[in-house]
């Protein structure tokens, strides 16, 4: 068989391509794995078999699935001849529908040819004459396969060759029969499941045995009904010799059974007097469940540590009293004349300070634009139409007087801008100030660079003063000859500008100026804000009201802050002395209170009433344990009486008890009352001289008992007779029809079991002499082959169970499958493989030499070996074989063509993939 070709439309990460082989040649298709060598090497095999839905990868189906994004069809086709027929084999894997034409016959569908009697798909066995495993056992050799499964043992290769012997005639074969009977062995059918052919004879037999036992049981309660009945009229002679000596003796039974009643009443009312007095003492001591005995040497250790601290803290407090109450009085008079500034500190005095000025200079700045703006708004809103200048005026006035205004309005501008610098440059100083603050807050070193920032704004605030300064004293001598000029013609400085310009006086430049005021006015408005609510949280801490916070306000605070501190460093260096003492008195005033925290906890697990008189709870702590010590004893008592069982009962369980002896007082008298009033004389006879008949010496056993236990043995063996007789007549014919029954089945599983085990051992030997026959021809093919390889063996025996054996050329030691894995290198062992699966392919293909398939073989071998295994497939297979490899070891291959004869260079063909149209 001759692959010609393989179409892909979509296989793996394969779309839109196809790949052309030639017969009697070597066809290397040289890729990487990630291009598709391996798809392409699966797909022959897959094309011809279609994918397992089970078994060792049944998941190859849906890896080999071509991505969503191609949008390309799950189908691929293949192109052979075989015996002459050109053939086309189109597979469509997402349904695993199948279709072969015949290529000579104008593509004539001729699949039914291809299927078998119940129309299942069979195009690769019928193509090849082998399985889908038998085909990837012998003709195709995948990726890693050899190194996986070269010898790993003995059986493994012995079973792979076995396997495929046994599988030489496809429909059915040994193989399959035997596992068929195998699992008929292993898996028995019987009522419903399916269980291992001895667990089911264990479980009849097993059936068998319980009913054979029931049998017997229900065949000797049959014999014990006899021994019943016969003891049943024995018993019935011996009831009741009601007579008056029987009387006689119940009654002095009963005056002993009394007298024991009264000696037990006594000595449990007693036992329940003693425990209730306990309990009563006990509940009068109170509550001692959880009282922390553990903790007591605590209590102590504690109590002493407490006194000591104590007597040091007296002892101090009387040394340094005069010092103390001095520094106190100090620090008093400090703290009533700066009520408030207790929490300030140094910072917040300097921070203040910078914000009283920041907030005197703004306003004094804000009350300086206010006049100006006041001063704006004064001049008149309008001004009479005078008559025309240029009727009084002489042309030579007219031209300095227009001169004169256009002056006054370049510099009114300028002034205007000079104004806008100022409030920018002073908004630049605040802004520094303000980062200045805000890293001395995050304790950052404010930068150089700011400052000289600081500096030059100020610089530029003075430059543009000086400047205003200088344009209003020249408005104010233009504004003087304008009023000179306009002296001429009865008019004022205003008037004559507004009729030179032809604007009204309110619509004059001066409005434009006041706008400009008053949004500088409202920009200091907006930072004296801004700084009196900086100014507000230092003025709620000195508890002063918000609402006056102004320049004065706020130098005050800065200043009482100062000398707040200034008073309190004084007084803090004076008495330094003194304030280290005091901190010593605190230190140990606290130790004590710790102490008494710690005592408190004690006493609470004690469950005391805490109070604050920590010695008044001491002493409550040592009496209670002076209790406890005495409710131990009687707990310890009691429990005692409690575990005490001599009269067979604890102290709570006595009451009933109690009730239950005076129940049983009475109604023995009220017996004996009625023996001597059936008997008159019972009471003057004399008691027997011997125990009473049916009593012992200790009289535990009364007459009266010994009746009753007759009258319940007669009882429970009438019960017992007709049980036995209905479970008799109810069950022995049925175990006996059951018994039959499972005797029946266990002798046809048992024949079962002797039948499977026959067929499979003739089956076994049938197959054995097959093994024969095919390791003779075996044997013939490997001789001939192994010489041509030039390996360093010279045999390859295959015995009559197909076991391999090698001989080495050198010292002619053989050696088995079981020793090639740890004698042989991975190389040798890799060509020791594929030559045994080349020799099974090889006579399995006598008739239709089919194409040899090798997915990266020999990954593991060095050139040399390389060498000779390449030019064996040239030398003899590509004779009578098509060969395909499939690698991605380029450069090996180039360096293969190297070192090759012409002759063998000439049967290698570089199969290329190719788009299927173009």
């Amino acid at each position: 068989m001759w692959i010609e070709r393989i179409d892909f439309a979509g296989y793996g990460n394969i779309s839109g391509e196809k790949i052309e082989f030639k017969d009697n040649k070597l066809n290397l298709v040289v890729e990487s794995n990630e291009y598709g060598k391996s798809t392409i090497a699966s797909a022959v095999w897959a094309i011809l078999y279609d994918f397992p839905d089970s078994g060792d990868h049944p998941g190859e189906r849906e890896a080999r699935k071509p991505s969503a994004v191609s949008k390309m069809p799950y189908i691929a086709s293949i192109d052979i001849t075989t015996n002459g027929t050109r053939l086309k084999v189109i597979r469509d894997f997402s349904d695993g529908a199948v279709q072969v034409v015949d290529r000579d016959q104008k593509n004539k569908d001729v699949t039914k040819q291809y299927r078998g009697p119940s129309g299942e798909d069979q195009v690769g066995l019928k193509l090849t004459g082998m399985t889908r495993e038998m085909f990837r056992s012998t003709c195709f050799v995948g990726q890693r396969e050899l190194d996986e499964h070269a010898f790993s043992g003995d059986s493994d290769l012995t079973s792979l060759f076995q396997g495929i012997a046994d599988s030489s005639s496809p429909a059915t074969n040994a193989g399959s029969a035997i596992e068929v009977l195998e699992e008929a062995l292993h898996h028995f059918p019987y009522k419903g499941k399916r269980n291992r052919v001895e667990a089911v004879m264990r479980d009849l037999e097993g059936q068998y045995y319980e009913l054979s036992d029931k049998i017997k049981k229900l065949e000797a309660d049959k014999s014990q009904i006899g021994i019943d009945i016969k003891r049943v009229g024995q018993v019935e002679s011996d009831i009741a010799d009601d007579t008056e000596q029987s009387g006689a003796n119940e009654y002095f039974e009963l005056c002993l059974e009394a007298a024991d009643t009264d000696n037990r009443l006594i000595q449990a009312q007693t036992t329940l007097a003693k425990v209730s007095e306990f309990r009563q003492e006990m509940n009068s001591l109170g509550n001692m469940d959880g009282f922390p005995i553990t903790s007591v040497k605590r209590v102590e250790e504690l109590w002493t540590r407490r006194q000591s601290r104590h007597a040091d803290h007296e002892r101090y407090l009387q040394e340094m009293a005069p010092q103390l109450r001095e520094y106190q009085a100090h620090e008093k008079h400090t703290q009533d004349r700066f009520d408030g500034l207790k929490e300030f500190t140094t910072d917040d005095a300097k921070r203040v300070g910078v914000l009283a000025v920041t907030l005197y200079n703004l306003q004094a700045e804000l009350h300086d634009l206010r006049q100006r703006r006041g001063d704006r708004d004064d001049g008149p809103k309008s001004a009479p139409a005078p008559a025309p200048v240029q009727e009084s005026l002489d042309e030579t006035d007219n031209e300095n007087a227009r001169s004169y205004v256009a002056l006054i309005d370049s510099f009114k501008v300028a002034i205007t801008e000079a104004e806008s610098k100022i409030d920018k440059n002073r908004m630049l100083i605040f802004d520094i100030e303000e980062q200045r603050k805000t890293k001395k807050v995050m304790f950052m070193i404010p930068g150089t660079n700011k400052k000289k920032e600081a500096e030059q704004a100020e610089a530029d605030i003075e430059k543009c003063k000086k400047q205003i300064e200088e344009l209003n004293n020249k408005i104010k001598g233009l504004e003087g000859r304008l009023e000179t000029l306009g002296q001429k013609v009865g008019m004022n400085s205003k008037q004559l500008i507004s009729q030179l310009t032809g604007v009204p006086i309110a619509q004059s430049k001066d409005a434009k100026s006041a706008e400009a005021l008053d949004a500088v006015i409202a920009a200091r408005q907006n930072n004296i804000a801004q700084i009196q609510a900086e100014l507000e949280p230092f003025f709620a801490k000195a508890d002063r009201q918000a609402w006056e916070i102004n320049p004065e306000s706020a130098t005050e605070l800065a200043d009482d802050v100062t000398k707040y501190l200034e008073e309190q460093h004084q007084i803090n260096t004076t008495f330094s002395a003194v304030k280290q003492s005091k901190q010593q008195l605190e230190f140990l005033a606290n130790e004590i209170k710790v102490i008494d925290d710690q005592l408190k906890e004690i006493f609470s697990d004690a469950h005391l009433e805490l109070t604050d008189n920590i010695e008044d709870l001491h002493q409550q702590f040592f009496s209670k344990l002076a209790s406890f010590h005495r409710w131990q004893v009687m707990q310890t008592e009691l429990r005692k009486m409690e575990s005490d069982m001599s009269s067979g009962f604890t102290p709570d369980e006595l009451p009933p008890q109690v009730q239950r002896l005076e129940t049983i007082r009475v109604e023995i008298f009220a017996r004996m009352q009625e023996l001597v009033e059936q008997y008159p004389s019972i009471a003057e006879m004399a008691p027997p001289m011997t125990p009473p008949r049916h009593m012992n010496s200790s009289g535990n056993y009364s007459s009266k008992m010994y009746l009753d236990d007759l009258r319940r043995e007669r009882d429970e063996l009438t019960v017992r007779v007709r049980t036995a007789s209905m479970n008799h007549d109810q069950n022995y014919l049925r175990a006996v029809e059951e018994l039959e029954q499972v005797s029946r089945e266990l002798n046809n599983v048992r024949r079962a079991k002797t039948a499977l085990e026959l067929a499979r051992d003739t089956l076994q030997k049938l197959s054995s002499e097959t093994y024969v026959d095919w390791s003779t021809k075996l044997n013939e093919i490997a001789k001939e082959m192994i010489v041509n390889i030039g390996l360093d063996f010279d045999d390859l025996h295959f015995d009559n169970d197909l076991r391999i054996t090698a001989r080495k050329k050198s010292d002619g030691q053989e050696i088995n499958a079981s020793n090639i894995s740890t004698q042989l290198s991975t190389g040798t062992k890799e060509q020791l493989h594929w030559l045994a699966r080349m020799v099974v392919s090889r006579f399995l293909s006598k008739g239709n030499p089919l194409p040899i398939v090798l997915d990266e073989p020999f990954s593991e071998a060095d050139d040399e070996r390389f060498l000779r295994v390449m030019q064996f497939l040239l030398d003899v297979l590509v004779v009578n074989h098509q060969v395909i490899i499939f690698s991605c070891h380029q450069q090996r291959h180039h360096w293969l063509i190297s070192q090759l004869e012409p002759a063998q260079h000439a049967r290698i063909d570089f199969a290329r993939r190719a788009p299927l149209r173009g």
